[in-house]
């Protein structure tokens, strides 16, 4: 078994684990407004790429004493396997301070998060090690930008127009479409996100997205009012309406739009009648629309419709034209229902149609521990977990996690023995990839918040750990744990009271 360590707060409002930065309470805090971000959180974004609690996955985190340098000029470059912090020092000569950490491959340097201490003087890293059981993007996509370069400059116009696509890349753009928004006679926008944090508030533009990927969200639109109402935004991207049967998503299959600069100038190429076919009688293939580049201009709306592909200039149409970029919602309704379609339209940036970077959109695939936990509800059966006593004794909160909260958990695969008097459960181990030995990890509990860390220190001040929040009603004080013989997950056994 391995030795535990047990921590117990003297004050509630003490820190004594290095606390975790993806706690959203502590990141919804008036804490949090004394830091100097580099790279604030879109804790919305994370959420959607995975499929489960963010407390539940494996993180990362780096500490970067900076009390010889000038915080005004600290730089955090991250990339595949690599991270480098650069500024300049407090020294008459400003010499540059470099320093750089490798990553294994696994860290998903899109999750990063960073900010300064300036009462510890430290610069704080934080990632989400990927784990493909819970992405809900394939693990061929992982770290769909392969850098990226943030520093307490370019914070502060970050938090004032927070655009997320920074600069030309030659990665894909995956958006994913929840199943039931997938439906005949939907409309739907995808556009620009905005988020602001302004005394420890967070505002969001559009207020209500469906869902949030790369610095864009996905909105439903009732009134076509709404889309480019403003005269200024409506010159400021190209907007792509697409019209398809919603089927075409429902069978799993893509539509990937990408710039081509060798077919003629107003003329797409591609399979774009495909989202109109039948698709029970003949599925077929994703469908690739490719636009040419001098085509993609701002003022300018694309249509892809079952009987009509057109290019109009908005500040240029004519009345004919004018009534299909402003039709009627009840009209459109009407004509999308009587057809079997939907409607996607796209409101963006040219640039976001790099060379080389396809825009993709697909159905969101259902997670594996989102079918788990609807197997768990309809297989329900009375046991211990269900007792009223449990019930009114313990809260279900966020902060307080209860055994029957704990059981739906899979990502633990939790158990009771077989006399249901001892919980059970598995962590898996920390940096799986890398030959490590038990003696290299710290098991703690914090008696407090009733939470069990596993840490593993790859330098001394960079860690990788999972935290568990742990149900109210164990005996924290007889947990044991130990290692399996493979050395692939952390054993837990704990009596329940």
């Amino acid at each position: 078994m391995l030795p535990i360590e047990y921590i117990v707060r003297s004050n509630s409002s003490e820190t004594n684990f290095n606390f975790d930065i993806f706690n959203e309470q502590w990141l919804k805090s008036n804490e949090t407004n004394q830091f100097h971000w580099i790279c604030r959180p879109n804790l919305n974004g994370i959420r959607h790429r995975y499929a489960t609690d963010l407390t539940d996955l494996e993180r990362i985190k780096i500490r970067c004493d900076i009390n010889d340098l000038r915080e005004e000029t600290i730089r955090v470059d991250a990339e595949k396997g690599l991270v480098i912090i650069e500024a300049l020092r407090q020294t008459p000569d400003k010499n540059v301070f470099e320093k750089r950490i490798e990553l294994s491959n696994d860290v998903d340097i899109q999750t990063m998060m960073a900010f300064i201490d300036s009462q510890r003087h430290e610069l704080i890293i934080a990632m989400i090690v990927a784990d493909v059981q819970h992405r809900r993007d394939p693990l061929t996509s992982m770290n769909t930008s392969s850098h990226r370069r943030c520093s307490l400059q370019k914070s502060f116009s970050i938090d004032a127009r927070r655009s997320s696509i920074s600069g030309p890349t030659t990665n894909d753009l995956l958006m994913e479409i929840p199943s039931e928004f997938i439906l005949t006679g939907k409309t739907l926008l995808i556009e620009k996100h905005t988020e602001l944090f302004v005394d420890g508030l967070h505002i969001s533009q559009p207020p209500h997205p469906i869902r949030i990927q790369h610095g864009l969200c996905i909105v439903e639109v009732h009134d076509s009012s709404k889309q480019l109402s403003n005269e200024n935004d409506s010159e400021s991207v190209i907007q792509i309406k697409i019209d398809l049967c919603p089927e075409f998503l429902r069978n799993e299959q893509k539509i990937i739009l990408r710039e081509n600069s060798t077919i003629p100038l107003g003329s797409l190429s591609g399979n774009w009648i495909d989202l109109y076919r039948d698709q029970h009688s003949a599925p077929v293939i994703d469908v690739f629309i490719e636009i040419n580049s001098a085509d993609l201009i701002r003022g300018r709306t694309i249509l892809i419709q079952k009987n009509n592909i057109s290019m109009i200039n908005r500040e240029e149409c004519n009345d004919e034209q004018k009534h299909l970029l402003n039709e009627n919602p009840f009209t459109k309704r009407d004509r999308l229902n009587l057809d079997n379609l939907m409607e996607i339209t796209l409101e963006l940036a040219p640039d976001v149609f790099s060379t080389g970077r396809s825009f993709i959109i697909r159905q969101e695939l259902a997670s594996p521990l989102a079918v788990e936990l609807q197997q768990h509800h309809h297989h329900h059966h009375h046991s211990p977990l269900d007792s009223d006593r449990e019930q009114i004794k313990h809260d279900d909160t966020e902060t307080i996690m209860s055994i029957k909260k704990f059981m739906t958990k899979r990502v633990w695969n939790p158990s009771l023995s077989s006399d249901e008097r001892r919980l059970q459960f598995c962590v898996p181990c920390l940096n799986a990839t890398m030959k490590t030995q038990p003696d290299q990890y710290q098991i703690k509990i914090d008696e407090h918040q009733h939470h069990l860390r596993v840490e593993l220190h790859l330098e001394p001040n960079y860690i990788r750990y999972r935290e568990v929040l742990l149900p109210v009603s164990v005996q924290l004080n007889q947990l044991t744990c130990h290692f399996d013989d493979h050395m692939t997950s952390l054993n837990v056994s704990v009596p329940l009271q």
